[in-house]
C-alpha cells in the first residue's frame, strides 16, 4: 500500500489501539494548504492568531508521541525530487504543526464541511471539482448547522475560541490537498479512478514530466500515488496507429529483422509486441504513425519494457494524423535477449 497518501491510515490504525478515537472518524490533520487569508466577524477577531506556521520544520510535541514518531519518520522518508513532492510535504508539515499549536488531536475534515456549509449560506460557494467531490462525501458524514452562528460555536467547540483562525487554516489546508489527489482514504475509496487523475493532472501541472497530453509517464514519480492505471478523463476518438520496429543484431541471415503491430479502437491502448530472440541491438529503430477522423490530438509511443525497461518515445500532433521515426533504448541488448516492446496510443476529439 503506498505509503504517502496512506499516512491517515497508519494514524487511524495507531489510535485504535490506544482507544483515542472512534474508527469511523476521518483523521486528516496531517495534510495542510499554505496558509490562507481569514475574515472573521469582529466577536472573534481579537482572538485571531497571524503568526507563520513552519512548512518546514516539525515542531515538537509534548503530547501523542506514538503518533509523533511517525510522522517525524514520513516526514525524513527519502522521496523522488519533484515539485509535487515537495509541495505535499511542505503542506503535510505545515498542517500537522497547525494541529500542534491547537495543542490536540483534530478531525479536519469536519472543520471541511463547517465551512463548505458556511460558503453555502453566505452565497460565495465556488469550490473546485475536487473540493466539490469532497463536500458532497462529508455532507453525508457531518450533521451539519443551519445557521452561520451555530458553525461558528461547532468549531469553536471542536478548536477553542483562541484557535478560530487555525481551523479556517486547517480547512483551507485540507481543500487545497484535495486538488492534489490527497485525501484520507475513506475517501479515496469512494472514487478512486478520480482521485487517481487528480493527483496526476496536479503533478503535471506542478512538474515537467508530463508531454502535452500524456499523463500515463508519471509512473512512480507520485509519491505514494499508484499511477499505473491512471488515465486522464478525455473524450477518447477511434483512432489506427501503428509501429513497425527494426532489429540490426538479430542472428538472422541478413542481421536485420522487423516486428509490426497495429492499435485499432477509442480508448487508450496497449499492447505488447514481442521481438525477436538474441537481440543485440542497442536502439531499435521504430516507425510509428497514428490516424483518428476526428481531427484532433493523436498520440503513440514505444518503450521497450521486459525484461529490462527502456526510456519511452512518442510522438504527438493535433490535427488527426502523426508520423515519425524514434530509437527506443533496449537495456537488454548486453545480454541477447528477446526485448519486449510496449505500443501504446490514443486520440482525442
Amino acid at each position: 500500500m503506498p505509503d504517502g497518501t496512506r499516512f491517515l491510515l497508519m494514524i487511524s490504525k495507531l489510535e485504535n489501539s490506544n482507544n483515542m478515537k472512534n474508527t469511523k472518524t476521518i483523521k486528516t490533520m496531517l495534510f495542510a494548504s499554505l496558509i490562507a487569508v481569514m475574515i472573521l466577524p469582529a466577536s472573534v477577531i481579537q482572538n485571531v492568531s497571524a503568526e507563520l506556521i513552519s512548512d518546514e520544520i516539525v515542531e515538537e510535541r509534548l503530547w501523542g508521541q506514538d503518533k509523533d514518531k511517525l510522522f517525524r519518520a514520513f516526514a525524513e522518508h527519502k522521496m523522488a525530487d519533484n515539485e509535487w513532492n515537495k509541495q505535499m510535504l511542505k503542506e503535510n508539515i505545515k498542517n500537522y504543526n497547525i494541529e500542534t499549536k491547537i495543542g490536540q488531536d483534530i478531525d479536519g475534515y469536519e472543520l471541511v464541511a463547517l465551512d463548505a456549509q458556511e460558503q453555502i449560506l453566505k452565497n460565495k460557494y465556488a469550490p473546485t471539482i475536487a473540493e466539490e467531490k469532497l463536500h458532497e462525501y462529508l455532507f453525508t458524514i457531518y450533521d451539519l448547522p443551519s445557521t452561520e452562528e451555530a458553525i461558528h460555536d461547532r468549531i469553536i467547540g471542536i478548536v477553542g475560541q483562541n484557535h478560530f483562525a487555525h481551523a479556517k487554516q486547517l480547512a483551507d489546508s485540507l481543500n487545497r490537498m484535495a486538488n492534489m489527489g490527497i485525501i484520507g482514504d475513506d475517501v479515496h475509496k469512494m472514487d478512486s479512478e478520480f482521485w487517481r487523475n487528480i493527483a496526476v493532472l496536479s503533478f503535471c501541472d506542478l512538474t515537467d514530466k508530463c508531454p502535452a497530453g500524456m499523463v500515463s509517464q508519471v509512473n512512480s514519480e507520485l509519491y505514494g500515488i499508484d499511477t499505473a492505471s491512471i488515465r486522464q478523463v478525455v473524450n477518447y476518438a477511434t483512432h489506427t496507429a501503428t509501429i513497425n520496429i527494426q532489429y540490426q543484431s538479430c542472428e538472422t541471415s541478413e542481421d536485420t529483422c522487423y516486428e509490426f503491430s497495429s492499435n485499432f479502437g477509442s480508448t487508450y491502448i496497449s499492447d505488447e509486441v514481442p521481438g525477436p530472440s538474441h537481440v543485440g541491438d542497442y536502439y531499435l529503430k521504430s516507425d510509428m504513425t497514428n490516424y483518428s477522423s476526428a481531427g484532433g490530438v493523436v498520440f503513440a509511443m514505444g518503450q521497450v519494457t521486459d525484461s529490462l525497461t527502456g526510456g519511452s518515445q512518442y510522438i504527438q500532433d493535433d490535427d488527426g494524423y502523426v508520423s515519425g521515426t524514434k530509437y527506443l533504448y533496449n537495456p537488454n541488448a548486453a545480454t541477447w535477449s528477446q526485448p519486449i516492446v510496449t505500443f501504446t496510443s490514443y486520440a482525442l476529439q
